[in-house]
């Protein structure tokens, strides 16, 4: 019964690594993600796979400038 919550954990991402992969700082994010209504308290919070691919859409289309130009 460990394995499935164990493997079910590994599907979620921390905000300082979205963050990380959009280019921003952590504090940018967690701000960002206060902002767009999401409860998050720190850099290690969770997000689900969906919430992580809105985020990166919304973020995306609001902050062009500020998202690593992918190679």
């Amino acid at each position: 019964m460990r394995r499935k919550s164990v493997t079910k954990r590994e599907k979620y991402t921390r905000v300082y690594e979205l963050a990380r992969e959009l280019g921003v700082s952590s504090r940018k994010m967690v701000e960002e993600l206060r902002s767009y209504g999401v409860n998050v308290k720190n850099h290690m919070s969770t997000l689900d796979p969906e919430m992580v691919q809105l985020v990166i859409a919304e973020y995306s289309e609001q902050h062009p400038e500020d998202v690593k130009a992918e190679d």
